[in-house]
């Protein structure tokens, strides 16, 4: 285990694997909130979030209301790919930062342990 504190690519293997969790966790949260202001706008969802009874008339307006139904789905079904996306950034973000402290606690156990001595006989 001393050696791989010691080796400068575990460093840069840590770092990398935090610089990926963020850039993957900021994305996602980024994505996650587009994708709620689209789905604001989205004439199902306001029809689902206030639990509307709407009865179209025409045709036209049932088309109208299918495809707006289907692009709300995909919309929270995108969300839902974001929410998994964001928790796996964290996870990876946290096994970069637990291997950055286990890599310093390593180097300072070994700064900090007594050094053998040979003894001659």
């Amino acid at each position: 285990m001393q050696p791989l504190a010691n080796a400068n690519w575990t460093r840069d293997l840590f770092l990398t694997l935090l610089a990926l969790g963020l850039l993957l966790t900021g994305f996602a949260t980024w994505r996650y909130i587009n994708t709620d202001r689209e789905l604001q706008g989205n004439l199902a969802q306001v029809i689902a979030s206030r639990s509307l009874n709407v009865a179209p008339e025409t045709g036209t307006a049932v088309r109208g209301l299918a495809v707006a139904d289907v692009a709300r789905r995909e919309m929270l079904s995108q969300q839902y790919d974001t929410l998994m996306l964001g928790g796996s950034g964290l996870v990876i973000l946290s096994l970069g930062w637990l291997g950055l402290n286990l890599r310093r606690y390593l180097q300072r156990r070994q700064e900090f342990s007594p050094g053998r001595k040979e003894t001659s006989s």
